[in-house]
Parts: structure tokens; sequence; C-alpha cells
């Protein structure tokens, strides 16, 4: 209901209940029910950052991690564990093990690290792998060690040999992806961990017949992070992968946001006309799907775009509706930045999906 045009109802009702869901939520850590607890903890989590209190909701998701996967699962500031940066190693450092995820050096021994990994991946449960995640990614714009906790539970997820860990690993590369080019701003660091999430996902598809959401959202990251660096040739490439695999699943809500990306980039290269193309077509299917969500974007891109090129008769009305596509989506953000923009005149990054498309 948060998410719906009941989202006020639903504030007020989670608001006058959240001492009963915590209570709820350490009733179902305390009886082993881990799936629910972790449900209901990302419902209050999302509550609380809805509300202003985020930091709340990434304490409550690091406690229960912490709680139920132990004290060294997640590496803090200053931990023995923490990874060093490249180029600052101590002299007793060893070499890092194959930049297959990240690209930080380890601080303890190659040797024993193998065999912590292999201890702790011998009791890895999945519940466990995806509490560690979502705590790491709770924090990730707080906290200087996400990318290191997420590098961490990857370094185990690869020794874990009594389940399948794709899916895990695929999130997990995606969230470490965007780690690196949302908070610690490197996005040329977040270009091999994304593609290798593409890779995962898609490998996936063809033997365990999921869907494509997962991989076109992942593409989606992808083209933004392209975008970012000015390849806009790759950027393109991607976004439209995306919208190709969402045209595939006949997904109206997923269609529109590729669509509005690919507008976007068009924009970004002065491909005008192309751009103005695109948004309209974003906005009939925005409308088909009856999201009102990315046609505010739309809406907002093109009010931009109008701005840029002194064409402010146009830019009015185009950020009018912005405004009202907000209001109907119960978007706040979306409104603020709508109203700030006659004097940024900048186009905010078409918002990343891959969160919510993962999970």
């Amino acid at each position: 209901m948060v998410r719906t045009p009941d989202s006020k109802k639903a504030l007020r009702l989670l608001g006058s209940s959240d001492v009963v869901v915590r209570q709820a939520i350490a009733l179902a850590t305390n009886r082993g029910q881990l799936e629910q607890a972790v449900h209901m903890t990302n419902l209050l989590k999302g509550f609380l950052e809805l509300t202003g209190r985020g930091s709340e909701g990434a304490d409550l998701m690091t406690d229960l991690a912490r709680h139920v996967t132990g004290s060294a699962s997640l590496i803090d500031s200053g931990s023995a564990l923490r990874a060093e940066s490249p180029g600052t190693a101590g002299a007793h450092s060893t070499k890092s093990p194959p930049e297959s995820h990240g690209d930080t050096k380890w601080a303890d021994s190659t040797e024993s690290r193998a065999t912590m990994n292999r201890s702790d991946a011998e009791t890895l449960t999945q519940v466990e792998a995806n509490l560690i995640r979502e705590a790491a990614w709770a924090r990730a714009r707080s906290s200087a060690t996400a990318a290191e906790n997420l590098t961490h539970l990857l370094h185990r997820l690869d020794c874990v040999q009594h389940w399948d860990t794709r899916f895990e690993r695929a999130v997990a590369l995606n969230l470490l992806g965007s780690v690196h080019s949302m908070f610690k701003h490197h996005p040329s660091q977040a270009i091999a961990r994304l593609q290798a999430a593409v890779d995962l996902f898609a490998e996936l598809e063809s033997t365990d017949n999921s869907n494509t959401t997962s991989r076109a959202a992942t593409l989606g990251d992808l083209a933004n992070v392209f975008e970012d660096l000015g390849k806009f040739d790759e950027a393109l490439a991607a976004a439209k992968q995306g919208l190709a695999l969402d045209r595939q699943r006949n997904d109206g809500s997923a269609v529109a946001r590729s669509l509005g990306q690919i507008a976007q980039i068009l924009q970004q290269q002065g491909e005008y006309t192309q751009a103005e193309q695109r948004y309209g077509e974003v906005l009939s299917a925005a409308r088909a799907a009856g999201d009102d969500e990315p046609e505010g974007i739309t809406w907002q891109g093109l009010g931009v775009m109008h701005l840029n090129r002194k064409r402010s008769d146009e830019a009015i009305p185009a950020l009018c509706h912005a405004l009202d596509a907000f209001t109907r989506a119960n978007n706040t953000g979306g409104q603020m930045r709508v109203l700030q923009l006659p004097r940024k005149r900048r186009q905010e990054p078409w918002p990343r999906r891959g969160r919510a498309g993962l999970v």
C-alpha cells in the first residue's frame, strides 16, 4: 500500500504500529522464521525511508543481519577484515585474489582468507546471504565499507557448494557496481561488475526458466554508468537491449522506463528531435500501463530540454504536467525536483532500475 494511491493511509497505519512491527520482527527472528523477519524488516525500512528516517531503517537491517549471521559477517571501518585500497596495503599484505569482483587487497593472508571463506561457506544459507547483502546496501550511502562487505560476501558465495548461489552472486554484483557508480563515484569500476551480473542473469534464464526482469534492470544500470562516462553509443546499446527484453515480457511500465532512458541519452547527445520522439513514446507507454512516475520523469525531461533550448513557452506546460504526474504518483522527491528545475535547468539522471528489478 505504501507505493499505491493509498500510501497516506498506509503510512498512518505503519506509523501507529511501528513498535508492533519491531516486536513482530524480533519474535520471528527468535523463532527462526528468518524469511518472515527479513520481509517485515524490508517493509519497515521502506516506511522509515519514506518518512525521513532512513538511518533507522539501515540500522534495523544491520542489527538483524548481525543477530542472525554473527557480528563478524559485516566489516566495520577499522576491522581486521577491512580491505585496503590499491596502493596503500602494508608491507605484509599479500597479492589480492583474482580480480573477479572487487578492486581491493585483503589484509589477511591468502591461505587464512581461503580457510575462512571455506569455513563460512559451509554454513552460509541463502537467507543469511540475502541479509548481509541487504545490510551492506542499506548503509551504502553513509558507510565506507559497503563495497568491502559486498566483495567479502561474493568471495564467500564463490566457496558455497551446497546450494546454487548464482542469483545471489548476480544481485551482489549489481549492487557492488551500483555502489561504485553512485556512492564511490567510480563509474569505470562499476562496468565489469554490472556486466558480470548481466551474464549471470542470462545464464539463469537459460537454465532455470527465470524471466528477464533482473537482466533488463541491470542493463539499465549499465546504460546509466556508460552515460555518466560520456560513452553514449555504449549507453544506447545497453538501454536498447534492456528495452527489447522488457518488450518480450510485455511489461508496460518497464518499457516506458527503458524508452525514457533512451530519450535521455539522445538528449545528452544533442539529438533533440529523436529524443522528443522517444519521449512521446514514453508518454504513450506510461499511460497505457497506468504508471504515473515515468510520465512525470518524461515531462520533466521535456521541460529541461525546452529550457535548455530557450523554449520557455513549451517548458512551462511540460513542467506543470510533470508536477501533476508526480503528485498522482505520491512522489514528493519528483515534485521537489520539478520545482527546482527553472533554476537548475538540469535533468536528473534516469533512476537506477536495478534495485527495483532485483528485490
